[in-house]
């Protein structure tokens, strides 16, 4: 029973790191952010991070895989709960509108210029999986119910088609200045903005 404290005890102090490194990186940058800081916000002291993490770098890289699978259940939890694309397209539209917020977009471009090659690789997999895979498979299921045409029809494919689906959501996230409104406005905007997206996605402007 003492041996499954300490691992429980073990597991919530690696959360807590986690968490708090998160919301660190969001707001500071990679540069910015120090394994003392880090220790500090999780009330800990270094030598007990260091327990669980060798470095910043191997801290940065599980925020961000934290983050990516996070990603990757929710929107299997879409494709689970909704059985068509328009409904999954504006719930997933919504979702990153919601939770993608210019600071975590700029944890994700801290990436492609403080990490190695070899980082770059290993996160790109898992957000490959995380953020692509369970959209292609949304798109594949409805070219197979026959919900939209086949890809090839207009020399595309799946892929292609939820990387264009990810860019337009993107450039959807609500800017710096509407975080002054209430949850209630934000919210309005968002569902306003996933009809217009799953509108545009699907039937274009005609």
């Amino acid at each position: 029973m003492k041996k499954d404290h300490i691992e429980l005890q073990s597991l919530d102090t690696h959360h807590l790191i986690i968490k708090a490194a998160t919301t660190l990186f969001m707001e500071l940058g990679y540069r910015a952010v120090s394994t003392r800081k880090i220790a500090a916000a999780c009330g800990i002291t270094q030598p007990a991070l260091y327990h669980h993490f060798q470095n910043k770098q191997e801290i940065y890289i599980e925020v961000l895989k934290a983050s990516i699978l996070q990603t990757e259940n929710y929107l299997n939890k879409i494709a689970a709960d909704y059985p068509d694309l328009k409904q999954r397209i504006y719930h997933l539209s919504c979702y990153f509108m919601q939770n993608y917020e210019e600071d975590l977009m700029q944890m994700f471009h801290d990436l492609h210029h403080e990490m190695p090659e070899d980082v770059k690789k290993v996160i790109n997999s898992h957000w490959q999986k995380g953020f692509l895979a369970p959209i292609i498979r949304m798109f594949d299921e409805a070219v197979a119910n026959k919900e939209i045409g086949s890809f090839e029809k207009i020399d595309s494919s799946s892929f292609e088609i939820s990387y264009l689906l990810l860019n337009m959501i993107k450039s959807a996230l609500l800017p710096e200045y509407m975080k002054s409104l209430t949850e209630t406005e934000q919210k309005a905007i968002i569902e306003k903005k996933a009809k217009l997206i799953v509108q545009l996605f699907l039937s274009g402007i005609a």
